[in-house]
């Protein structure tokens, strides 16, 4: 009798229990238990378009943060500049603006700023001293590194730009 009973209430919460796929309850936070949470239900029932759509119509920090670990996870991350150069230019995201730089430097086969083609070293740059204005820590030591191989004096964010849009 007493396992009869374990049994009726093991089977009615097997029928009871359903799984939930829809994601309209969840709350876009940006703390990082949130985020991981928002990571895991994003990445296991939709797919890189989905959070393509989100980055790119909303400029959605957390949808952004899971389509770079997405790119991270299959080394493809040049194929991730459009969404990183999206998010520096509409939203002034200073983690972005690291992407680019570190996109634009490491992931093309050069190991330094100065290495890079001049119209690239200015564009690379441009985005280093707009994350350094926003804040970012990232962009803060890359330019606290670069200043300190050279004498050199560090321009404004759009000087470099309007340096890049000069060259050929």
């Amino acid at each position: 009798m007493k396992y009869a009973h374990l049994a009726i209430i093991s089977i009615a919460l097997l029928i009871g229990c359903k799984s939930s796929s829809s994601y309209d309850n969840v709350k876009v936070v940006h703390d990082t238990v949130y985020q991981r949470i928002y990571e895991r239900r994003m990445l296991s029932g939709t797919n890189k378009d989905s959070l393509v759509f989100r980055v790119m119509s909303y400029n959605d920090t957390l949808a952004y943060t899971a389509l770079l670990s997405l790119f991270l996870e299959y080394r493809n991350e040049n194929e991730f500049l459009p969404y990183a150069l999206h998010m520096a230019n509409s939203k002034n995201f200073p983690e972005a603006c690291f992407e680019v730089y570190f996109i634009l430097t490491n992931c093309s086969g050069f190991a330094a700023v100065d290495e890079l083609p001049v119209k690239e070293k200015y564009l690379a740059l441009s985005f280093l001293t707009k994350g350094v204005e926003a804040g970012n820590l990232n962009c803060k030591g890359e330019i606290n590194a670069y200043i300190g191989r050279r004498a050199i004096k560090v321009l404004d964010h759009n000087e470099y730009m309007q340096l890049y849009l000069k060259e050929k």
